[in-house]
């Protein structure tokens, strides 16, 4: 049988179980020996599927594997199907939104250093900074402003071009 399992403490996953065979029931308290399953294949992990979208399945009966806390659910292969669609949907919608906001980072950076009177090398950057904070902060601890180095400048204006490059 497919099954979809809820561990509290692992997330979401797919796997193939089995009930209990006679003999092993012997091992099992009468209020669990039809409840607990043995997983039969790989499992396969759904990161990006939550409680909420087991409403579907949630008022079947419920299973349980031993070990961790976990609900168990058996579930069609049609439904499986879907889950695991859904599962890659939001894992590239995910992936987009990540990519979004690296890129947007990117930019920040960009425009940085681009609004600095000048973009000092790493070097210059590191002696800017000490100077600044012996005159301003009299040597002590206090705040340094933050400089975008040549290397920091050139690196996002590279990694947004190739991502804007893989983009196409």
């Amino acid at each position: 049988m497919k099954v979809i399992e809820y561990a509290y403490q692992y997330g979401i996953s797919l796997t193939e179980a089995r009930k209990l065979t006679d003999e092993e029931k012997r091992d099992y308290t009468e209020e669990w020996k039809d409840s607990i399953l043995i997983a039969t294949g790989e499992s396969i992990q759904l990161d990006y599927i939550s409680w909420e979208d087991l409403d579907a399945v949630k008022c079947r009966e419920k299973y349980a594997f031993n070990g961790c806390g976990n609900r168990v659910y058996e579930i069609s292969d049609a439904e499986w199907e879907a889950f695991v669609a859904l599962d890659r949907e939001r894992a590239v919608s995910r992936q987009a939104e990540d990519n979004r906001k690296y890129a947007d980072g990117l930019r920040a950076i960009i425009a940085q250093a681009e609004a600095q009177r000048d973009i000092p090398t790493k070097e210059e950057a590191v002696c800017r900074a000490a100077e600044y904070n012996n005159v301003n902060n009299e040597g002590g601890e206090g705040y340094v402003p933050h400089m975008v180095t040549a290397e920091q400048y050139l690196a996002a204006k590279e990694a947004l071009a190739n991502m804007e490059e893989d983009a196409k």
